[in-house]
């Protein structure tokens, strides 16, 4: 199915229902975008591997990483994840303070994958599971600056 959609888009006839045309930065708008995303991160900073250091953020460090990623090339994925979580489990709840809504949306998808899927996710357990990834964050940086 992608190579046909590809070479409908490529001739110009259109695109089939449930595609659509990204839209491609260049490398000037992707750098800007990525350090305005790696801001919003508390673990990954762009590393290729999650730095010894924080060995025990690394779970989230994997998330944050897959987060930036995704936001920079608009995963069709991770862009149905984030459709899901605000129509099934935000609705019209305020999202987590200071966690970017995407975070959130994977952090909702773990906890459903990790009950699989017989237990639905509320938004209860997604400020749960923020306020771990937050305390997480705090029991690490406390950690890293004691051993200065």
């Amino acid at each position: 199915m992608r190579v046909t959609a590809y070479c409908i888009w490529l001739c110009g006839i259109g695109f089939p229902h449930g595609y659509k045309k990204r839209h491609y930065m260049n490398e000037q708008q992707r750098g800007a975008r990525r350090q305005e995303l790696l801001k919003q991160t508390l673990f990954y900073k762009g590393e290729e591997s999650c730095p010894e250091t924080i060995a025990q953020g690394c779970l989230y460090w994997d998330y944050e990483s897959l987060w930036v990623r995704w936001e920079l090339e608009q995963d069709e994925g991770y862009l149905r994840t984030v459709q899901w979580f605000q129509t099934e489990i935000q609705k019209d709840q305020p999202p987590y303070p200071s966690v970017p809504v995407g975070l959130q949306a994977i952090f909702a998808s773990r906890i459903n994958y990790w009950s699989g899927g017989r237990e639905p996710v509320t938004m209860e357990d997604v400020r749960q599971f923020c306020n771990k990834y937050k305390q997480t964050y705090d029991e690490v940086k406390s950690y890293d600056e004691m051993s200065k």
